[in-house]
């Protein structure tokens, strides 16, 4: 709405520059070969104004069929995204914008019988309108076309992972220890503390960790009981404050703590990985489910999937605390681990497609890459996960599967790297 409004006021900006470039020139100071009759010009400002109108309502139209045909597999919160696309938002918003300064043009010319000069730049101007709008309707509808294939929708899914996993997790450092040190105040350490509770109810869409630090006194601890991703209630405890110095904290420390958690009504990507990726596996669910089978587009989920958690599980976990100057600190609520990350991916999509020796194997070759290069890398004890949920895949593999012979495929696939395999 804010971007349509804002082409809006542009569109009747650009119709008082024009009109008011028309009085300063006049009827003698615009070239000739720009001059149109009254009755001409009404009939095409009139005309073009309800030809965009009419172009609107088509477009509006047509991107959503284009969304439901092209993106089918998707879920309702991936399609939603579509509406939120900004090429999509400022062509509408453009088209708007364009019949806001026709329909101004229209009212500034005179009537026949009145006379009174017309406004021949901007009558020109309008007539340049509607050739522009319809470049800008094919880019729109190409647009609307692209977006929905699934393939580009999936590596986009997964560019934005990775670009959060570049900025939540840390390079790998051998020795790293994710706990706080012993300088850093924990539960019961002060005092029971200042609780400080949600307000409002919904999804925990980022936390502001620098606006929280710079917000304490010194000597204050913020210890966090929510993270990014979290679904709260009104009144549920996001945090505690505790005050290493005499006295407790003021509730001006605990609103600015409140503030820095921003919560809505959706998650988000900003700070929750484990979104991202429920976003690829519900392309994968949906792709799986027997109503359409479409086991490639699972196969290229899995995929990505082993893509993100490669760069994932190469690094470390977010430290678990954050400090400052002055004794300040903040304490984070302990985060999903790399097992977590790992049933994440994987679960729903090997319940969706346990009917699919396909669907299996694809899981089992992932996990079989993801195992190898953790190994190659110097970090066996991080495959554990893994290893386990490769085993889930050949108990539900051999639970629903028709023929005894896929899952001996299966078994074969795994005995290399995964013994024992059978039972």
């Amino acid at each position: 709405m804010v971007v349509a409004l804002l082409y809006v006021a542009g569109g009747a900006a650009l119709a008082a520059g024009t009109l008011t470039l028309d009085r300063w020139l006049g009827p003698d100071g615009t070239p000739s070969w720009l001059h149109v009759g009254t009755s001409v010009a009404q009939a095409l400002t009139t005309g073009f104004g309800s030809s965009l109108l009419f172009v609107i309502s088509v477009v509006f139209m047509v991107r959503i069929y284009a969304l439901q045909m092209s993106a089918e597999p998707l879920s309702a919160r991936v399609r939603r995204r579509f509406l939120t696309d900004p090429v999509q938002r400022h062509a509408m918003g453009a088209l708007v914008g364009s019949m806001t300064f026709v329909i101004l043009v229209a009212r500034a010319i005179p009537d026949p019988d009145a006379g009174g000069s017309v406004p021949q730049v901007s009558v020109a101007v309008a007539c340049a309108v509607p050739v522009m709008a319809a470049m800008l309707v094919l880019f729109a509808l190409r647009n609307a076309t692209h977006w929905g294939e699934i393939g580009r929708m999936i590596r986009w899914m997964t560019d934005n992972c990775l670009r959060l996993i570049e900025v939540t997790h840390p390079p790998l450092e051998r020795g790293h220890s994710a706990d706080p040190p012993d300088t850093v105040p924990r539960g019961g350490d002060d005092g029971p503390g200042r609780p400080v509770l949600a307000q409002d109810s919904g999804w925990i869409q980022r936390i502001d960790l620098d606006a929280v630090l710079d917000a304490l006194p010194p000597r204050t601890t913020v210890e966090l009981s929510v993270h990014a991703g979290d679904f709260v209630s009104e009144g549920i405890l996001l945090a505690t404050v505790r005050n290493g110095s005499d006295g407790e904290p003021d509730e001006s420390v605990c609103s600015a703590v409140r503030s820095a958690v921003v919560i809505g009504a959706d998650p988000t990507l900003e700070q929750d990985l484990g979104y991202g990726l429920t976003l690829l596996v519900d392309i994968a669910e949906r792709a799986g489910s027997q109503s359409s089978s479409d086991s490639t587009t699972v196969r290229e989920v899995v995929l990505h999937l082993g893509i993100v958690l490669r760069a994932l599980l190469l690094r470390d976990l977010p430290p678990s605390w954050r400090t400052a100057s002055a004794g300040r600190a903040v304490v984070l609520a302990d985060e999903q681990g790399f097992g977590d990350y790992v049933s994440t991916a994987f679960e729903r999509i090997r319940l969706a497609g346990a009917q699919s020796p396909t669907i299996a194997r694809c899981l089992l070759s992932t996990i079989e890459m993801l195992v190898a290069q953790l190994e190659d890398a110097g970090l066996p004890d991080r495959t554990g996960p893994l290893r386990r949920e490769a085993r889930l895949v050949l108990d539900s593999a051999k639970e629903s599967l028709t023929l005894s012979a896929d899952y001996e495929r299966l078994c074969d696939q795994a005995s290399p790297w995964l013994a024992p395999v059978r039972s």
